[in-house]
């Protein structure tokens, strides 16, 4: 299947305090891994290459339904892969794949039958003994984060532009 290279994504983010721990550790991994800038987050579904308002409007219900909920992070990782170059997995996570199932009921899209949770830290083609290096010296992840907002967001891989468009929080679990 040929990658499509201009589209819209459903991102998922985190709570403040994670979203900072993660952004110290991506900007380590970012000063010895040169790579395009992008926020750090979780890709839940895409590409869209259609979007309508009544999806958009969609998503805002669904957010305000949908609970907050803790993944769990499952240690640094590499791959010879430009988007998957070094990352933080993530374990299988029911709540996170039936959330992914109802944003696609939403608005069917092409399916990635390659859908790999995880938290990228740098996109590129660097060597496999720079990336091994780096990973004895980066701080320990954490545990498990929280991810409390979706997010719409315009993806341009040639001009390696990463634009939120619009962010809804998600329900907060009680």
């Amino acid at each position: 299947m040929t990658r499509i290279r201009e589209a819209l994504w459903i991102w998922g983010h985190f709570c403040e305090s994670e979203t900072y721990y993660l952004n110290n550790i991506k900007n380590e991994v970012q000063k010895k891994l040169k790579s395009p800038k992008f926020e750090i987050h979780l890709t839940l579904n895409g590409p869209y290459v259609n979007f309508s308002q009544s999806f958009r409007n969609s998503l805002s219900i669904f957010s305000k339904k949908a609970p907050t909920f803790n993944i769990e992070l499952d240690g640094y990782n590499f791959k010879d892969e430009f988007y998957r170059s070094f990352y933080i997995s993530i374990k299988d996570n029911i709540v996170l794949n039936n959330m992914r199932n109802e944003i696609y009921k939403l608005n069917p899209h092409i399916i990635n039958s390659d859908y790999k949770p995880h938290l990228s830290l740098s996109y590129g083609n660097h060597s496999y003994r720079d990336k091994e290096k780096l990973v004895k010296v980066l701080p320990a992840e954490l545990d498990s984060i929280t991810l409390d907002r979706i997010s719409i967001v315009k993806v341009n891989e040639i001009k390696e532009i990463w634009k939120v468009l619009e962010t809804f929080k998600l329900n907060k679990t009680i």
